[in-house]
């Protein structure tokens, strides 16, 4: 005879059972394409050691549903401790573009990706937090997470260091005069990485094997400048300023006296002397002071800096983002 408490018991310790997945290693997962992001492209293998936030998301539900302002909240509260938020969607780019650029997401969004079929979610919202091991921290609805639990998750994860859209993981390598080429790229010192490549590829005591490794990875890492170069393009004619801003600094920087350097010199060159490009600069700058006030002291402290900003930069792209914060929709 069964107890007639036992379908009860086996209710609540239901209830109580983690989420399926926490605790289990977080399958890797593909996409056709990132938006919004300036670097490699992001891999849980690449960024293992920080602390990542799957944001699952679909355009056809209705706009509050993302939360698109608690996960921005996350990421100016938790970027510097290590967390990465990432936007994925099966959505194809085109579909889901116009909702990227009306938010004005501070995070990459991956598009055309099968993470919904790698994770078995079926929700238009969802989130999957991953720790600094690579294992399921927690998964739940787009609501649902707390702070509390995302401090958790933070324990000791690696911190974005002032490198880190440089950063290019390569894969290990045979030779050991190129294992510094792997870690140097790893750290986002590319023009110190590309450099050693090059000096090995080109010496003729060193073996065949070596040369041929050192030339691959040479092109590796030259493939990558460019794809940087890409993105930063694509960022700017959306008129998002500052990340391609800061990255094509740390190019000029590294990269000094080199053709890579000279081509980001100018770069900035010209987002400094072409009126448009400075104003939007100037825009974007005003934008993200405001909007690190509105994170610390909430919207009814900061509203008339961003009314401020309509009124002096209108045609900006920062004008258009903080048109959506004076409205509430951000």
């Amino acid at each position: 005879m069964v107890h007639p408490l036992l379908p009860a018991i086996a209710l609540a310790l239901t209830a109580l059972a983690p989420p399926q997945g926490v605790g289990h290693r977080a399958p890797s997962f593909e996409a056709a394409a990132w938006v919004n992001h300036i670097g490699e492209r992001p891999t849980l293998r690449n960024l293992r050691g920080r602390t990542v936030l799957l944001h699952f998301w679909r355009s056809t539900e209705p706009p509050a549903g993302a939360n698109w302002r608690l996960l921005k909240k996350f990421h100016h509260d938790h970027a510097d401790k290590g967390l990465v938020v990432l936007v994925v969607t099966d959505e194809e780019r085109e579909v889901v573009e116009d909702t990227i650029t009306a938010q004005g997401l501070p995070f990459p969004c991956a598009v055309g990706s099968d993470a919904r079929e790698r994770y078995g979610v079926s929700a238009h919202f969802h989130q999957v937090l991953i720790d600094p091991r690579g294992e399921i921290f927690w998964t739940g609805p787009t609501n649902g997470l707390w702070n509390g639990k995302l401090l958790k998750a933070l324990k000791g994860a690696d911190r974005l260091g002032e490198l880190g859209p440089l950063s290019l993981h390569l894969e290990p390598v045979e030779a050991s005069r190129l294992k510094k080429v792997v870690t140097d790229a790893a750290k986002g010192e590319i023009a110190k990485a590309l450099k050693k490549a090059r000096t090995v590829a080109e010496d003729e005591r060193v073996p065949a094997e070596a040369r041929e490794e050192a030339r691959a990875l040479t092109e590796r890492i030259e493939r990558h400048l460019e794809d940087l170069m890409a993105q930063i393009e694509d960022h700017l004619a959306r008129r998002e300023m500052l990340p391609p801003r800061d990255v094509l600094e740390l190019i000029a920087k590294q990269f000094k006296d080199s053709p890579p350097g000279e081509r980001a010199a100018l770069r900035l060159k010209e987002l400094t002397e072409n009126e448009l490009l400075s104003m939007e600069v100037a825009a974007a700058e005003l934008f993200e002071r405001n909007r690190k006030l509105l994170w610390t002291r909430g919207p009814s402290k900061t509203l008339s800096r961003f009314q401020d900003l309509i009124e002096r930069y209108p045609s900006s792209r920062a004008a258009e983002k903080a048109r959506r914060v004076v409205a509430l929709d951000f």
